[in-house]
């Protein structure tokens, strides 16, 4: 039986809600179900500095011979929460970049390791972790002007005739 919300669960092996579901849909036939858990979406909240072993390949071939050739290198790198995907999974706003010069990635909440430090404060107005500098192609009003986006419109309005 495969229980959606518990399939990448930090809670997984000891739930009482996973038993109880499993208890009332035992002897339907259900092959899956899925159903809403605030206890999973409550687990790891916005801000929560997490890391995860990233597995960076890299292949070519060699000079001298032309032969083909792998390295594998596994790198753990920090990152803080910026809130749920839909799909369960983790939005993490990473501390640098990955191989693929991305910052920010989905993880499964059950593949990251809790760092035992502060929860950041997060902007609620695009979920960029707070002391972090906004990356170059990354812009939020209230980042970088203290002002909400109907503000900003506002300015733009006034300065160049367009809205954002």
């Amino acid at each position: 039986m495969i229980l959606r919300p518990c399939l990448h669960c930090i809670y997984k092996k000891d739930c009482e809600k996973k038993r109880e579901m499993l208890d009332g849909i035992r002897g339907l036939k259900l092959t899956t179900a899925s159903f809403k858990c605030e206890k999973r979406d409550n687990a790891i909240p916005p801000g929560t500095r997490v890391s995860y072993i990233f597995k960076f390949v890299t292949a070519g071939w060699h000079e001298w011979d032309g032969e083909p050739y792998e390295n594998e290198e596994r790198v753990e790198i920090a990152g803080t929460t910026m809130g749920i995907h839909r799909s369960g999974k983790l939005i993490v706003w990473l501390d640098e970049e990955t191989a693929k010069n991305r910052w920010i990635v989905k993880l499964q909440p059950d593949l990251v390791k809790l760092l035992d430090e502060p929860i950041k404060k997060i902007c609620e107005c695009c979920g960029c972790p707070e002391g972090k500098e906004n990356r170059k192609e990354w812009f939020c009003p209230m980042c970088d002007k203290g002002l909400t986006w109907e503000e900003y419109n506002v300015v733009l309005k006034k300065e160049h005739g367009v809205m954002a």
